[in-house]
């Protein structure tokens, strides 16, 4: 009906369907809505939020649960949600996926730690003047053929190993 019959887009026709589900159960926002204190984005990310922690944590927030969590999210952007929403519920973390593009091209979406994106940082410095201004793709590329490459001398190497000192075979 969104779609079809008001001409919105998809994404915005979604946005809205989840806010309405949410002002269904707490009508009062409402007019946090018509001020601007909260937008239909974010209350539809706190409903797909609501409603993912209830499939996937089995965790059925309260009304007042609900309000406290909405009060908090106020005045504040969608990235800015994002993060409040994963400090109440890290396990809401996007999981990673890899998304075919193009024939040629996947978008891979992963979450780093902190510690990762140093690690991340000090490769890019390793390599800057191998590769400078080197994309993420290059980066990962360039890491994964020094890894192969040294796994690969590994492996080899503890072959040859075995082939040059062979096992004493014992017999009884």
């Amino acid at each position: 009906f969104c779609v079809k019959y008001l001409g919105y887009s998809d994404e915005s026709a979604a946005r809205r369907i989840q806010a309405a589900r949410l002002l269904r159960e707490l009508p009062e926002l409402e007019t946090k809505i018509e001020t601007g204190e909260i937008s239909l984005s974010v209350a539809a990310q706190a409903q797909r939020f609501f409603y993912s922690e209830m499939k996937t944590q089995n965790k059925v927030y309260s009304k007042e649960q609900k309000q406290d969590i909405l009060v908090s999210l106020e005045n504040k952007s969608s990235r800015e949600v994002e993060k409040e929403l994963l400090k109440i519920s890290p396990q809401a973390l996007p999981q990673e996926k890899i998304r075919q593009v193009t024939d040629e091209h996947q978008v891979l979406q992963m979450i780093l730690d902190q510690d990762l994106v140093k690690e991340f940082e000090k490769l890019k410095s390793w390599l800057s003047h191998k590769i400078p201004h080197a994309s993420h793709q290059n980066l990962i590329r360039e890491a994964l053929k020094i890894a192969n490459q040294e796994l690969r001398k590994k492996k080899l190497g503890s072959e040859k190993t075995k082939a040059e000192n062979p096992v004493p075979v014992t017999h009884s």
